[in-house]
């Protein structure tokens, strides 16, 4: 009997982490672009590389191509391993031998050879929103992160620096108000009038509320 897998959602911090990705095909590009972005140290092993592959190496210092065949025990050496062969047989094993020394690996297009799915995902700023459907069907995965991101606009991540900003200078006043008042604020229209350019609106409605709430723990 076969147990569909209930995956829980993080986000991980691949800064420095060396991670592998097996393929060089655009299947495997495609993995190294969220790669890249986050900070990881990547190793592409492949028989054959598209073009793009040299392109973005040039580029990218910690982007490193091995033009070759994998061998058993490579995948030992890293924190994390994606396979894109497009060949079953081969991403299987490599999962296999990933799943024996405890290694998160994904094997693409092959839902019983992944620790974990790769979500569609939105990122503006620090704001990162990712949809899954477990990888049945990356389809409508990608179609509601679009909706997502159309409805957010562009203004979501000035909004989220400037409620960072806000909320550094509650917390190192003692100010820091309950979630039911940040979410009046959020209610209050912050968003639309951002993506409608009306900066000093916003601007003036948390400064506001930083001032309501730093003066009520000065009473």
């Amino acid at each position: 009997m076969t147990v569909t897998p209930t995956y829980y959602p993080i986000f991980l911090n691949l800064t420095n982490k060396k991670c592998l990705i097996v393929g060089g095909g655009k299947v495997g590009l495609e993995k190294v672009m969220p790669l890249l972005k986050a900070g990881a140290d990547i190793t592409v092993i492949a028989e054959n590389f598209i073009d793009d592959f040299f392109d973005l190496a040039a580029c990218h210092s910690q982007l490193q191509l091995q033009h070759k065949t994998y061998s058993y025990g490579e995948a030992q050496k890293y924190y994390m391993v994606i396979t894109a062969t497009g060949k079953t047989d081969i991403d299987y094993s490599i999962y296999r031998e990933c799943h024996e020394h405890q290694i998160l690996v994904n094997a693409a297009d092959y839902i019983p050879g992944c620790d974990f799915i790769l979500p569609a995902r939105f990122q503006s700023g620090d704001i990162q929103i990712a949809v899954s459907t477990a990888g049945s069907s990356p389809a409508l995965a990608t179609w509601l992160r679009d909706r997502i991101a159309n409805y957010l606009g562009e203004g979501i991540s000035l909004l989220a620096e400037m409620l960072k900003q806000a909320r550094m200078t509650l917390k190192e006043n003692n100010g820091m108000p309950t979630k039911e008042k940040w979410k009046a604020l959020l209610d209050s229209g912050l968003l639309e009038e951002i993506n409608q350019g009306d900066i000093e609106s916003v601007k003036n409605k948390i400064t506001q509320f930083l001032q309501e709430n730093l003066s009520s723990q000065q009473q």
